[in-house]
Parts: structure tokens; C-alpha cells; sequence
């Protein structure tokens, strides 16, 4: 929705402070983990915690790579789940481009 999220402390969504806490730690310090931007819990749509390593805060841009591909994804199956996209329609019918070669 719009707005800000709403918060909450992880006990109220039934999660451990200590545990989220340590979550964070390890994503930030562990040698297992590659060089993340931030860790953010999400817990019935409350933010649970939101921490960001030393370079980066909420508002500044972070690189997408391959999430953009699992985010697009998702997004698309969501709205194809609901009536809201046609996944078998032709896209250059829709927008009215010109199609570099025939739709079968």
C-alpha cells in the first residue's frame, strides 16, 4: 500500500529479537555469506527489522543483478494469477510494436 510500512518489534510477529539480531550479524560478517547491501524482515506485512551494511541506507540505490529476473517473475505469475496479464496474448498487438520476426 502506500505509505510508510508499519513496524513492529519481531515478539509481536511471534519472532525472536536475539534470533533476528543474529540473523542480521551473520549475513553482515560471515565469510558464507557474499557481500550483501542489507537485511530486511518482512513478517504479515509488518517490517520486522531493516539493517543496512555501512556503504548503503533505505534510500540509497542498490545494484539488482539477478533478483530483477525472480522479482519480474513474480510479479508477472501474480497479475497472471489475478486476470491482469494475458501470458499468451502478443505483446507487439498489445503495445503496438513491430514484431523483429512472425508470432507463431
Amino acid at each position: 500500500g502506500a505509505g510508510p510500512w508499519r513496524r513492529a518489534p519481531p515478539e509481536s510477529r511471534g519472532l525472536d529479537s536475539g534470533l533476528v539480531r543474529a540473523g542480521a550479524a551473520h549475513v553482515f560478517g560471515s565469510p558464507e555469506v557474499a557481500i550483501r547491501d542489507c537485511f530486511v524482515v518482512v513478517k504479515d506485512g509488518v517490517l520486522i527489522h531493516e539493517e543496512y551494511s555501512s556503504a548503503w541506507v533505505n534510500t540509497t540505490a542498490h545494484l539488482g543483478n539477478s533478483i530483477t529476473k525472480t522479482l519480474g517473475a513474480l510479479l508477472m505469475g501474480w497479475a497472471q494469477a489475478r486476470g491482469m496479464l494475458d501470458i499468451d496474448a502478443d505483446i507487439t498487438v498489445s503495445y503496438d510494436v513491430p514484431s523483429p520476426r512472425p508470432y507463431p
